[in-house]
């Protein structure tokens, strides 16, 4: 055994002796030789403004609201409507229906396009009236009020106010010779609401009731409305045939738009009601929705129904808003025009006037 271990110590020693000379260098080699990276990085440069760079503003800089600060889109939009337009911001201050909040009116020195210069006396009221309520009048760019308004024409004006509080009516007022009542049940649609409330403005009636489940004034439909919807006694009720059931009582005559009745006999002609002109001492028109019309406790609630010639086996309704029209200028030409008073002549919507 010992002399196989002698043979084999010489290749030991030189394996050794080999790995003793590679590893030398870095055995006496200065610390930061080893850390010292293969290629050298470059001290970084101290960053220095460009020229005509602006830094950012300082955090207490007062900024522009955005629209979600101003309420809309938030919580706060449960609380307010963001009314725009012309006529509707200018009805609504006139109306003093709501609590107006603040008034947005695009700023001359925003660089934006300006609006036409039609309608200027109304413009000049709208500021004019804001001023006096007390109520907060900001510039702001088309951009914004864009956003406030939901892209939707704003005329340059947007004005935040509360909701429309509707209180509900159970017993209509004694009935006038030539008066009109508009009565609503299941109009969801705030553009068929809108149109029909500026019909209705339009042709003097005297208010509307409409049935819980249906549209509310909501910023929408008051656009849809030109304003009329702020002028406009608007009510609520909880059971519209009962309504509908006092008011027979009481004088009203009950007409109902419908297609058929509750048995499915067909209703009669329009032209045929106009020409028999009933309903002179005092006319309640009740519309129902597009697709089911009015409930068989509705009907059995009019002292007739009627329907507008025309129509076929695909296309056998009207819009609501639409149908409103026909009908309500068909009963105003039987009664004959409407008795109003100065200031409601003064504030009602014509019908060249733009929305």
């Amino acid at each position: 055994q010992a002399p196989f271990r002698w043979a084999r110590a010489p290749a030991g020693l030189a394996t050794m002796a080999f790995v003793a000379m590679m590893f030398a260098p870095l055995a006496f080699a200065p610390s930061s030789a080893l850390l010292r990276p293969a290629v050298p990085v470059p001290a970084p440069v101290p960053s220095r403004p460009l020229a005509g760079h602006r830094p950012s503003r300082a955090r207490w800089e007062v900024r522009t609201p955005t629209a979600r600060q101003a309420g809309y889109g938030g919580r706060q939009q449960n609380k307010f409507d963001f009314l725009f337009g012309v006529y509707p911001v200018l009805y609504a201050l006139r109306a003093r229906k709501r609590k107006c909040v603040q008034l947005w009116k695009l700023s001359e020195s925003s660089g934006d396009k300006p609006f036409s210069p039609k309608d200027t006396k109304a413009r000049d009221e709208i500021e004019r009236m804001g001023r006096e309520m007390d109520i907060k009048v900001s510039g702001a760019s088309r951009k914004y009020l864009d956003e406030l308004s939901g892209d939707r024409p704003h005329q340059g004006f947007v004005l935040k106010a509360q909701r429309m509080h509707q209180e509900d009516l159970e017993v209509l007022p004694a009935p006038k010779p030539g008066e009109i009542w508009i009565g609503l049940e299941g109009v969801t649609d705030p553009i068929n609401l809108g149109s029909a409330l500026r019909t209705a403005a339009f042709f003097g009636a005297s208010g509307v009731v409409a049935e819980h489940g249906s549209a509310k004034l909501s910023a929408v439909a008051s656009k849809t409305s030109a304003g009329a919807g702020e002028l406009l006694p608007m009510f609520g009720c909880e059971s519209l045939p009962g309504v509908l059931t006092q008011a027979k009582a009481a004088g009203w005559h009950v007409v109902g738009a419908a297609l058929a009745g509750p048995a499915g006999e067909a209703a009669s002609s329009l032209d045929e009601f106009v020409a028999r002109r009933e309903g002179a001492g005092g006319l309640v028109l009740v519309l129902g929705s597009e697709g089911a019309g009015l409930r068989p406790e509705v009907c059995s609630a009019c002292n007739s129904l009627l329907c507008i010639p025309g129509g076929d086996a695909d296309i056998d309704s009207l819009n609501v808003g639409v149908a409103a029209g026909i009908m309500i200028h068909a009963m105003r030409t039987a009664l004959g025009p409407a008795q109003r008073p100065a200031s409601a002549q003064a504030q009602a919507p014509t019908a060249a006037r733009p929305s």
